[in-house]
């Protein structure tokens, strides 16, 4: 398919040339099998190289032209073929290397984000200490405003108490001082009462007063009258 399009010395490469029984759709490996006998080629494949899927990937080159068309004094060059494997060597120490950069980069991300993970437990813990103390702190300023709560219903309690204590107190001194005023002034009424009876008593007293004076004198001049007639009487005796 590819030959007509590449130069007689040039390289056709395929990729994915191992078997791959989890992706049944992959037949590169059936095409491999059947082209790669009829040309000179190489095979870049690691069958232990297993991730969990089985071997993956493989890389085949063809030497262009095939078998069929290739002289034998136009077989692939020693010098093109070692040059090509030593590509392939250094292309394998680079992977080398850099599977083992790829390595070192996990594992420092690994640790970095075993850390990471750490502060975040750290960070969660300490974030689970303030809700506890905010939990805390929540409960002791609602106890304390339960006791605000009760201290404030205890002196509204005795405020009222007091107050209708003093209420209490103030008409029982109302209804004492009334009492007081109405025997006051039922006092003062008898007194006036015992004043007027007194001045009666007094002008009817100075009313038999006058009328026993009246009588002496009435009896005064009666007497003196008699003792005149007696006198009269005496003188006409004699």
């Amino acid at each position: 398919m590819y030959s007509p399009l590449v130069a007689d010395d040039g390289l056709i490469v395929f990729h994915d040339v191992l078997p791959h029984p989890e992706v049944a759709d992959a037949e590169v490996d059936v095409l491999w099998r059947e082209i790669k006998d009829g040309y000179e080629h190489i095979e870049f494949v690691e069958r232990d190289d297993d991730r969990g899927w089985g071997p993956w990937g493989g890389i085949g080159v063809l030497f262009n032209p095939p078998r069929a068309r290739r002289s034998r004094a136009r077989t692939v060059p020693v010098d093109v073929r070692n040059a090509l494997m030593d590509d392939v060597a250094r292309a394998r120490v680079e992977t080398a290397e850099l599977a083992a950069r790829l390595e070192d980069l996990e594992r420092e991300s690994g640790a970095e984000q075993q850390a990471s993970e750490q502060r975040f437990a750290e960070l969660m813990a300490f974030r689970e200490a303030v809700e506890d103390e905010r939990k805390r702190a929540r409960a002791q300023i609602e106890a304390v405003e339960a006791e605000l709560a009760q201290d404030r219903r205890r002196w509204k309690a005795e405020t009222r108490r007091r107050r209708d204590e003093r209420r209490r107190e103030q008409r029982a001194w109302d209804e004492q001082r009334a009492h007081w005023e109405e025997e006051r002034a039922s006092s003062e009424a008898q007194l006036r009462r015992s004043e007027a009876e007194l001045r009666q008593s007094e002008a009817l007293l100075d009313q038999e007063r006058d009328r026993r004076e009246d009588e002496r004198r009435e009896w005064m001049a009666d007497f003196e009258a008699l003792h005149e007639q007696i006198a009269a009487l005496a003188e006409a005796v004699e």
